[in-house]
C-alpha cells in the first residue's frame, strides 16, 4: 500500500463516522393527506418555516406560477422599435334600416315601398328620407342610397 491508498481510505473512514454521528438533529416529517394519497412535508431546522406539502402531479402542472420559464424559449437582445399609434378606421355609414316590400309604377315613374320598423315609406327616386338617406336610384335588382351625413353610398338588393 502506498501513501495515495492510506489517505483515500483515512477520507472514507471520516465521511463514514461523520454520516454515523450526525451532529444535527433531523427534520421532523409531517404526513399530510390529500385526496388519496399521503405527502410528507418537513420543516426547516434553521428558519423554522415549514416546506410545502407535495402536490399531485395533475395540479402541479395545471398551475403554472410566473417563474417558470421555457428552458429553450428565444430571447432577443435588440430593442423594441417604438410604440405606433392605432390606426383609427375611417367612420362606416350604418348599415340600412329599410327592407323591401315591394314596387309600383305611377306616372312614368317607379315607386318603392319599403318597411322600417312598423313604419311604411313611398319613396320615388332622388327623394329625401328623414334627412339622412337619399334615394339616387332604382335599378330592376338594386336601390342605391346615399348616407347623407358620411357621403357614402350604400344599396339594397330586390327580386
Amino acid at each position: 500500500m502506498n501513501t495515495r491508498h492510506l489517505l483515500l481510505g483515512g477520507g472514507l473512514a471520516l465521511v463514514v463516522g461523520l454520516i454515523l454521528v450526525d451532529p444535527q438533529p433531523r427534520m421532523p416529517e409531517v404526513v399530510v393527506k390529500t385526496g388519496k394519497r399521503e405527502a410528507t412535508a418537513t420543516s426547516d431546522s434553521a428558519s423554522g418555516q415549514p416546506i410545502a406539502p407535495l402536490q399531485p402531479r395533475s395540479q402541479a402542472a395545471a398551475t403554472p406560477t410566473p417563474h417558470m420559464r421555457h428552458l429553450f424559449a428565444r430571447h432577443s437582445w435588440t430593442p423594441l422599435p417604438p410604440a405606433t399609434p392605432a390606426l383609427e378606421a375611417p367612420p362606416m355609414a350604418p348599415p340600412l334600416p329599410f327592407t323591401y316590400i315591394g314596387r309600383q309604377r305611377s306616372n312614368g315613374k317607379w315607386e318603392v315601398y319599403l318597411a322600417r320598423g312598423d313604419d311604411v315609406l313611398f319613396v320615388e327616386a332622388n327623394s329625401v328620407i328623414d334627412g339622412v338617406y337619399e334615394l339616387k336610384s332604382i335599378d330592376p335588382n338594386v336601390l342605391t342610397f346615399l348616407y347623407l351625413p358620411l357621403q357614402q353610398t350604400q344599396t339594397l338588393a330586390i327580386q
